[in-house]
């Protein structure tokens, strides 16, 4: 519907909910990663994708979404 500020506000309020929890979900960061990618925010998303990783290293999802990041900002290697 193309209310970007209002997803990210209410992603970034997950986010601090999420970090609170004694084993948080690596989805709340990876949500709001997926958003800022569409968005070209290309910092912010790595943040995210970042915080998604350290909840679960082995999350394929952040992974992929880790690549399509690192793709646009040209990191090949």
């Amino acid at each position: 519907m193309g209310h970007y500020d209002d997803a990210i506000r209410i992603y970034r309020q997950a986010i601090g909910l999420n970090r609170r929890q004694l084993t948080p979900s690596p989805w709340p960061p990876l949500n709001l990663a997926t958003l800022l990618i569409e968005l070209d925010r290309l910092g912010e998303a790595e943040t995210c994708a970042q915080e998604s990783l350290r909840y679960e290293p082995r999350f394929p999802k952040a992974h992929f979404q880790m690549g399509l990041l690192l793709e646009k900002e040209g990191k090949y290697e």
